[in-house]
């Protein structure tokens, strides 16, 4: 009988060690920092002005919020900004100037997938809307054509993103801080951000100038993005 109830006890302790040992994984939410680089798709707005997306390309950085759903679904909610410019000379005609930069801030929520591989490594892929709000700040001068003007817009668009966290500190409170397990993740993102009649003022002055009949442009401020950021788990 005292073996049998030994046996049971050190189960029961074997058990609770790991549990206690995947105790990180159990979290059901997450705050998470991310910075990365931002690669421009090409548009109309680019191919009818000669503008190199290169030039354009450039850093972004988000805060998100995470909450489990069910079991390995959960809902992230990302704000972030990235803004970028570049002067160009005969963008579009012989000696112009363009002065051009584009500043975007969003609310980016994904529905996401959430696997572990084993107690330290795990993989995740989502989806989701997209709101934009961009700025876009344009001084163009052609011959006696002078246009300074600053645009807004609000545009709705998709994303789709597929990263991998590794677990850096799952026992935080062993060394004395907050019991929120800390991860280190890399992830991609594509963003697909159509914004219509981007260059519609510039095109209207430019064809009142020179009698042009050219029509407005769709720019897409999506592409890719390459993230790497920390995240807590709580």
């Amino acid at each position: 009988m005292s073996i049998w109830v030994i046996c049971f006890f050190m189960a029961v302790a074997v058990n609770a060690g790991a549990a206690e040992g995947k105790a990180h994984l159990l979290k059901d939410n997450a705050l998470t920092l991310k910075a990365g680089y931002h690669l421009y798709s090409e548009s109309d707005f680019m191919d009818f002005w000669n503008l190199d997306r290169i030039d354009l390309n450039g850093f972004v950085g988000e805060v998100a919020y995470e909450r489990r759903l069910y079991k390995n679904l959960w809902l992230e909610v990302a704000l972030g900004f990235y803004q970028s410019g570049e002067e160009y000379t005969g963008a579009r005609l012989a000696g112009d100037y363009m002065d051009l930069t584009i500043t975007n801030a969003y609310f980016s929520p994904t529905l996401k997938a959430v696997v572990p591989l084993s107690d330290f490594f795990i993989i995740h892929a989502g989806v989701g809307p997209d709101y934009y709000y961009t700025q876009s700040r344009l001084k163009y001068r052609a011959g006696g054509l002078t246009y300074d003007r600053d645009e807004n817009f609000s545009s709705f668009g998709a994303h789709g993103l597929l990263g991998i966290e590794f677990y850096v500190m799952r026992r935080p409170a062993d060394f004395g801080f907050w019991d929120a397990p800390v991860g280190i993740f890399f992830e991609y993102k594509y963003t697909w951000l159509p914004v219509k009649d981007f260059d519609e003022g510039l095109i209207n002055a430019l064809n009142a100038s020179f009698g042009t009949s050219y029509g407005s442009h769709e720019a897409d401020v999506g592409g890719s993005t390459f993230f790497g950021g920390i995240r807590w788990h709580f």
